[in-house]
């Protein structure tokens, strides 16, 4: 019973994460560089936290699997940083580095 307990605490905190990075993304006041890797963090804890209630729901024995689907976004996203997203081309770097 305290494994579900433990579970539900990370879904509840999970929800914060997306809520937190979908403010920070669409709200307009940040400026936010590396977009697609913010994208990813969310989605993918977006997934987790619909996965942990599906697998304690039905299946509490597989609830790990959860931790594995974000890692591979979390990888996914260190992999969008390293390759590079290209900052010039924003509208806001245009701005505040004219040529």
């Amino acid at each position: 019973m305290i494994i579900g307990l433990i579970e539900l605490y990370e879904v509840v905190i999970g929800v914060g994460v997306v809520m937190g990075i979908t403010f920070l993304l669409y709200s307009g006041d940040f400026v936010v560089i590396h977009r697609q890797f913010l994208r990813l963090i969310a989605l993918g804890s977006g997934i987790t936290v619909i996965s942990k209630i599906t697998f304690l729901v039905y299946w509490p024995a597989g609830i790990q699997i959860t931790h594995l689907l974000f890692m591979l976004f979390l990888t996914a996203g260190l992999y969008s940083l390293v390759v590079g997203y290209p900052t010039e081309k924003e509208q806001w770097f245009r701005a505040l580095f004219p040529r």
